[in-house]
């Protein structure tokens, strides 16, 4: 069975026949669990909604502020992030980081958000997502995040969670390894260009890999171009399996246990479905 590590089934442009349609197609694909993260407060509240709602597939959800939104955070927000970490199905804080290619906040109001939601995470012990974007000026958001981070390491579970659709590089991935991070890869594994993104791919240990979609944004290369799903992230695992030099059930088997030792019990396998 397959886990996609990282989807947005709770984005406001996928309606409800739609998301039947992808749910049934993540089944006919072997795709039994995907964890829906959360982006902002309504999506948030969404991805826990599509947790006890979902049929057919297990769904676990985060909560949390995207770096493009830092800067509506407050403390009204901080506590209803808070409240939705009391339900068993909310199992990790994010996606929250920085992003400095598109800088929608400032950068300073991103490391404060940045650092408000690790504190978060810290007080209800949940792992984090980290979505790290550097700038189209070639600046860094890798270093200025592990530098945040290491300072949050001592409150954060083990493992302290996962640099989802991992964009940097050999060097970064080794920097966050060596914290204890998790690295996923999304549909960009799979493109013909991307022989750094295949590299990281290959030299990182078997447990502390993932794989998602990060649907409905960067579909991988057989369908690149058109709206991403669950379903589609089998082909992330191929790809993944052919760069690891390992069997794609193997792969598969990898994934999921990291998955649940990350976030807890993912069903399917973990409940006899």
């Amino acid at each position: 069975m397959f886990f996609d590590s990282h989807c947005h089934w709770n984005h406001e442009s996928l309606g409800v026949r739609q998301l039947e349609s992808e749910v049934g197609r993540c089944v006919a694909a072997g795709v039994a669990s995907a964890l829906v993260a959360g982006y902002d407060l309504p999506s948030s509240r969404r991805a826990h909604g599509l947790s006890l709602e979902v049929r057919g597939v297990s769904v676990v959800a985060s909560v949390g502020l995207h770096p493009h939104d830092a800067k509506d955070l407050d403390q009204g927000l901080l506590g209803e992030l808070e409240a939705l970490c009391t339900h068993r199905e909310v199992r990790a804080v994010g996606e929250i980081g920085l992003d400095f290619w598109y800088c929608n906040s400032p950068r300073e109001v991103q490391l404060e958000a940045f650092e408000a939601q690790l504190d978060l995470a810290c007080r209800v012990g949940r792992p984090v997502i980290l979505h790290l974007r550097s700038g189209r000026d070639g600046e860094d958001a890798y270093r200025p995040a592990f530098d945040l981070l290491r300072s949050f390491l001592s409150g954060l579970p083990d493992p302290p969670g996962v640099l989802h659709c991992f964009s940097g590089g050999v060097d970064q991935a080794r920097s966050a390894l060596d914290m204890g991070f998790l690295i996923s890869f999304a549909g960009p594994v799979t493109y013909p260009k991307a022989e750094e993104s295949r590299r990281a791919c290959a030299m990182v240990p078997r447990d502390m890999l993932l794989l998602e979609t990060d649907s409905p944004y960067l579909a991988p290369q057989s369908v690149r171009g058109k709206r991403n799903e669950p379903a589609f992230v089998v082909e992330v695992y191929r790809t993944a399996a052919q760069v690891r030099g390992v069997p794609l059930e193997a792969l598969a088997a990898d994934v999921w246990e990291n998955g649940r030792r990350l976030f807890g019990p993912l069903g399917g396998a973990d409940r006899g479905l």
